[in-house]
């Protein structure tokens, strides 16, 4: 073998060496690269279970305050027909008192109150 073909021969194995530690390396570093998805995909995992408990709790609470404003507009109705009442007594009252006021007297003397309509 010549000394040309002896040169070729290590430069072939230098370069076959060379891309197999490249190839270590790449195949090394891939799967440093898999590790880091798999784990970003267990923390993005954790994200949608925690994005989904606060959506329940969401709707746990506006079901809470639904039945809360519920409850608070059937107490508002129910005050604003008691104060319907309340203002109707009070008119009546005053009709009352008018009559009271305006009162007169006729030729027998008797009381003659005059309510207005």
């Amino acid at each position: 073998m010549t000394v040309a073909a002896v040169i070729a021969v290590i430069a072939g194995i230098s370069l076959g060496v060379t891309l197999i530690v490249l190839l270590v390396r790449g195949i090394f570093h891939l799967d440093k690269l898999v590790n880091r998805v798999e784990n970003q995909d267990a923390k993005i995992d954790d994200l949608g279970y925690r994005i989904n408990d606060l959506g329940t709790r969401i709707d746990n609470l506006e079901t809470k305050f639904d039945a809360k404003f519920d409850a608070l507009n059937t107490t508002i109705n129910g005050m604003r027909s008691e104060i319907q009442k309340t203002n109707e007594a009070i008119y009546e009252t005053n009709k009352i008192l008018v009559g009271l006021a305006n009162h007169t007297h006729d030729a027998d003397g008797r009381t003659v109150f005059t309510i207005p309509q």
